[in-house]
């Protein structure tokens, strides 16, 4: 038997339930008749899918939070750790790569040398609101385990005078 993969969507059907409908029929059709063309032996051909929860984006509220309320805790840590520069960007920016690289929020790329695959912190770019949401839980635990307090949102909210985060 060949395998033919595509991409389906789960849909609510109120006459017959939950319905799974490949989005890319047209794709799916051409590949099985290629195989049947290619191969006088395919009798048969399976539809390989992978179920996936559907990407939900991320908040403002969620990025808002990260970065009013969570990093400026370990910039100061930072700084009371005597590293200096935590104005600039530059140092910024490394200090949240830290933190991304030591909650394990990496992902493995190709080396450009030819020296193997390399863990690189990941984007919060593409992240999804689960993502975004297990990152911020992972680095409050990582703030705890370095004594570092960081608020609430709520507590955030309430010490500057805020409803909540603009979405």
């Amino acid at each position: 038997m060949s395998k033919v993969t595509g991409t389906a969507k789960l849909f609510k059907d109120p006459q017959r339930g939950w319905v799974l409908v490949p989005t890319d029929l047209n794709n799916l059709k051409a590949q099985a008749v290629e195989k049947f063309i290619k191969h006088d032996t395919t009798t048969s051909v399976i539809l390989d899918m992978e179920l996936k929860r559907p990407y939900v984006a991320k908040t403002l509220s969620q990025l808002g939070y990260l970065h009013a309320a969570v990093y400026p805790q370990f910039y100061n840590y930072y700084t009371e750790q005597g590293i200096p520069g935590m104005d600039s960007q530059e140092q910024r920016e490394k200090c949240r790569n830290d933190i991304k690289d030591a909650v394990n929020f990496t992902h493995q790329v190709e080396s450009s040398l030819g020296m193997g695959p390399r863990l690189e912190v990941k984007s919060l770019a593409d992240a999804s609101r689960e993502e975004v949401s297990e990152f911020i839980d992972s680095v409050i635990r990582l703030a705890a385990g370095y004594g570092i307090i960081v608020p609430t949102p709520e507590e955030y909210l309430e010490q500057h005078g805020a409803k909540e985060f603009e979405s």
